[in-house]
């Protein structure tokens, strides 16, 4: 019998750890050894401080996996490639298995090995998961892309919050989102009750804007002398005590801390987050988001809450994500007015 699996690669932080070599993965069970796997997809894989996933199908079950070997071809202008841990996930049952590396697999570091196979260990949770059912219905057909930027305190912001806010209600009332791929025109119902959704994402709760400014000035990584605590420990304590405990409940809206500008928080991102599954031995957390800027519009990101440093990223791109934090406000920007009318107009169906 066939199933899938899906791999997890660590490259460490460590200066120079990225590579631009071929990766390769071959699984070892107690029934078998898997043929060996190339490791790629359309972006930049094997960053420094990068996770990477990837599914592997036409794979036989393998019963317990006992090891992992990595090996690269040694090509490209920066071959050497320092690995942190592997992550091997049988996907039909969620039993995940834990390879530790922690070398470089280089030509010119260490043992100057570039094929290297690891014992695993059985994670001990074998992952804690949680999916909403919440599908494509409820999303909008058109992008975070409006005529008119939703102007606030001075900034020019987008009407992400708004967006999620307004699929979210959709979601909770069983209410399809309408068909048109274009943005709603200012004056609009629809307009309207995304912009007073976007307005109340970040005025519904004093905390929103205070947090973000707070995680947009937090440094990337706390030193032995430093006493403010780094983006990836607040994002740490945001999991664990807020963001967590209420996506148990339903779907709710998270605030992304992206690179850029430290200035006015217009520069962070609102996105809807449906699930997760997460791994408390080691704090890999991968997050399933409905994201108004994409489409398609749900997307998965994956962070590392077991660095000082989060080393979060979209996984669809691999562009970096600093850090995040639940949004207080969510239920005020949810629950405060009703559906647009207009909006039911050309909704799709189930």
């Amino acid at each position: 019998m066939k199933i899938p699996y899906e791999v997890q690669i660590h490259t460490s932080d460590l200066h120079g750890a990225g590579t631009d070599s071929g990766v390769f993965i071959t699984l070892l069970g107690t029934q078998g050894v898997s043929p060996e796997v190339r490791l790629e997809s359309l972006r930049r894989d094997f960053e420094q401080g990068a996770v990477d996933i990837f599914r592997l199908y036409g794979i036989p079950d393998l019963g317990e996996l006992h090891g992992i070997r990595l090996r690269h071809d040694n090509g490209g202008t920066s071959p050497g490639w320092h690995v942190e841990y592997a992550l091997a996930r049988r996907i039909h049952d969620g039993e995940a298995f834990l390879a530790s590396f922690d070398r470089w697999l280089a030509v010119d570091e260490g043992d100057q090995a570039i094929d290297v196979t690891r014992p695993t260990q059985r994670m001990a949770t074998g992952g804690d998961e949680l999916e909403h059912a919440f599908d494509s219905r409820f999303t909008f057909h058109f992008t975070n892309s409006f005529d008119q930027p939703f102007e606030f305190r001075g900034q020019d912001w987008g009407y992400c919050g708004g967006m999620g806010a307004a699929s979210l209600r959709r979601f909770q009332e069983g209410v399809p989102a309408p068909s048109d791929p274009l943005p709603p025109k200012p004056g609009s119902e629809l307009y309207d009750e995304i912009r007073v959704r976007q307005q109340l994402s970040l005025t519904g709760h004093p905390e929103v804007l205070a947090k973000a400014l707070a995680f947009l000035s937090a440094p990337d990584a706390t030193g032995p002398l430093q006493v403010i605590p780094s983006i990836g420990a607040r994002s740490r304590v945001e999991w664990r005590d807020a963001l967590k405990p209420h996506l148990l409940a339903k779907p709710t809206l998270a605030v992304l801390i992206l690179p850029g500008k430290l200035d006015w928080p217009s520069r962070v991102h609102q996105v809807v987050v449906t699930g997760y599954r997460y791994y408390e031995e080691t704090g890999d957390l991968l997050l399933t988001v409905i994201d108004p800027n994409r489409r398609p519009a749900r997307t998965h990101l994956a962070f590392c809450l077991g660095k000082n440093d989060l080393h979060g990223r979209y996984l669809a791109d691999g562009r970096p994500i600093r850090g995040f934090f639940w949004n207080e406000a969510t239920e005020e920007a949810v629950r405060a007015l009703p559906i647009a009318p207009s909006s039911l107009v050309g909704a799709t169906g189930p």
